[in-house]
């Protein structure tokens, strides 16, 4: 099941997941202290599930005035390979785009996340797209700002 916590300073401003349909992955996803002036911390846990276990996205520093710095570790689980995922300069004028790729590691295939709209005014739609490898079935997640 998905999981969302809400900062109830600004609750318009997080998203909340909603479940694919097909999935059947237990996954926490804590959304606190997002879009705040105080600094953001984002914590995504992927628990272990067949082949895929623990892993951990922390999210530190973001939306500071001394630039921003995206860091993702895949910890070396089974067939996962440590993977590092550096993001910066984000949140400029000329729009943000996210996008990540995950190159062929073993049992995990090329997986794309493409984060678009971020920190704009107009809706956050976050698109999670987990390509049918393996164990991993294919799931299409969308999260859309939550009015």
């Amino acid at each position: 099941m998905f999981h969302c916590f809400h900062d109830t300073r600004t609750p318009s401003r997080h998203l909340c997941p909603k479940q694919p349909s097909g999935w059947n992955w237990s996954i926490l996803w804590h959304c606190s202290d997002a879009w705040t002036s105080i600094g953001n911390a984002w914590d995504l846990w992927f628990l272990n599930q067949s082949s895929l276990k623990a892993t951990l996205w922390h999210r530190s520093d973001a939306w500071t005035s001394t630039g921003n710095a995206w860091d993702l570790w895949f910890l070396n689980q089974s067939s996962l390979k440590a993977t590092l995922w550096h993001r910066s300069d984000a949140w400029t004028s000329t729009g943000n785009a996210w996008d990540l790729w995950f190159l062929n590691q073993s049992s995990l295939k090329a997986t794309l996340w493409h984060r678009s709209d971020a920190g704009t005014s107009i809706g956050n739609a976050w698109d999670l797209w987990f390509l049918n490898q393996g164990s991993l079935k294919a799931s299409k997640y969308v999260d859309l700002q939550v009015s």
